[in-house]
């Protein structure tokens, strides 16, 4: 499966999605380098961008079954 943080991004530079989220941009890189980030962080990130985490959650876990 292709980086969720990478995906959440979008077109967002790292330092947009930094600054919208409240996540430092060296933390934003980090779980783009395979760092997953906690539940509550990945919640900021989605939040960001307008996506609800149980969005995401769905999509992964529809993704392990494939």
């Amino acid at each position: 499966m292709e980086n969720i943080v990478k995906i959440l991004r979008g077109s967002l530079s790292q330092s947009e999605l930094a600054k919208r989220s409240g996540v430092s941009q060296q933390n934003i890189a980090n779980y783009e380098l395979g760092r997953f980030p906690k539940p509550e962080i990945l919640e900021k990130i989605a939040r960001a961008v307008g996506k609800k985490v149980e969005w995401i959650i769905k999509d992964i876990e529809e993704e392990k079954t494939k």
